[in-house]
């Protein structure tokens, strides 16, 4: 077998140059094929985490704002105690100033209560005048009463007097 060669050196060059060329060129359209498609799926790959991220944070500001809701509700729930407790009066507190400050010329028929308007009833029946005076004076000093009142015509009579006091509570 005969080989003949009719190119010339020159010719061969750009031959083998162009191949080398063309083969650079398929490698460097491999490379960048390769390279979009890696940007692709790195563009999914950041929308699919970004999505995720986006719900994980919903759900952390849901959670976070039923958290906060909770809290709150607890707060207004301890506050709602405190104000009870810093209106609670024990009632066995005043019965006993009541009967500290009342001597045994006098005897108590009724004691009527309002929560509401915070003051006292006391009707009773007081062995004379000065006793009931004294009562008085006693719940005026006491340090559960203020603005205490006696009608004017519960003294009228001397003895086996009918009263009707009233009293605010002090808050």
């Amino acid at each position: 077998m005969l080989v003949l060669n009719l190119l010339s050196d020159e010719q061969k060059q750009k031959i083998k140059t162009r191949k080398t060329n063309l083969i650079i060129k398929k490698i460097i359209l491999s490379l960048l094929a390769l390279t979009m498609m890696s940007s692709v799926l790195l563009l999914v790959a950041q929308i699919f985490i970004q999505n995720n991220l986006n719900k994980i944070e919903t759900i952390e500001y849901m959670s976070d704002n039923k958290l906060n809701k909770d809290i709150i509700h607890v707060n207004n729930l301890t506050k709602f105690l405190k104000k009870i407790n810093n209106e609670h009066r024990y009632w066995s507190d005043v019965l006993i100033e009541i009967s500290k400050i009342t001597n045994n010329n006098i005897k108590l028929s009724s004691l009527q209560i309002n929560q509401e308007s915070n003051s006292i009833i006391i009707k009773g029946l007081a062995n004379n005048r000065d006793d009931l005076l004294l009562l008085k004076k006693n719940m005026e000093n006491s340090n559960l009463f203020k603005d205490v009142y006696l009608p004017i015509q519960n003294l009228v009579q001397k003895t086996n007097t009918e009263f009707s006091l009233q009293a605010n509570f002090i808050n």
